[in-house]
């Protein structure tokens, strides 16, 4: 662990607030997605059990993305597509067509690994829409790689 991990990690056992534990736990689960994805997973896990017992649908939608981030590379593209599912509705809901937007990218490129290659496009697609409605130029042009990837493995 890195010497930001270290600090989370003190952070979160001194914290008594639960919105503070909350926030700590996504922190720690996002830090640690490179570097130690196992552990990204069991932070992003109690993270969803804070945000549901808090009942905070925009974190427990942030902790969702990020555990199927870290479950992607632990357990496979199959077992992230639920969460990535998950976050993505409860975004729509929300009305963070941003957020929205990246949960439908990631999705579908969870997808495009489990070879479901037609349900991935159609998830890249409506990125690809949001994006544009959001004149978000950077997403836009990540939906066209994405695309360009999930025509190459047809």
């Amino acid at each position: 662990m890195n010497s930001l991990s270290h600090k989370l990690v003190e952070q979160l056992h001194a914290a008594t607030v639960a919105a503070d534990r909350q926030r700590l736990l996504l922190a720690l689960a996002t830090e640690l997605q490179e570097l130690e994805p196992e552990r990204g997973y069991v932070f992003s896990q109690q993270a969803i059990s804070l945000a549901t017992e808090l009942q905070d649908m925009r974190a427990l939608a942030e902790a969702e993305m990020c555990c199927a981030q870290n479950i992607e590379v632990v357990k496979g593209s199959l077992r992230a597509i639920p969460f990535f599912e998950s976050a993505a509705r409860r975004f729509e809901v929300l009305g963070e067509a941003s957020r929205q937007a990246y949960a439908l990218y990631y999705l579908g490129g969870v997808c495009a690994m489990a070879n479901m290659l037609e349900i991935a496009q159609q998830h890249i697609s409506r990125a690809g829409a949001l994006f544009v409605q959001l004149g978000d130029q950077y997403g836009q042009a990540k939906t066209l790689h994405g695309t360009a990837l999930t025509m190459s493995r047809a």
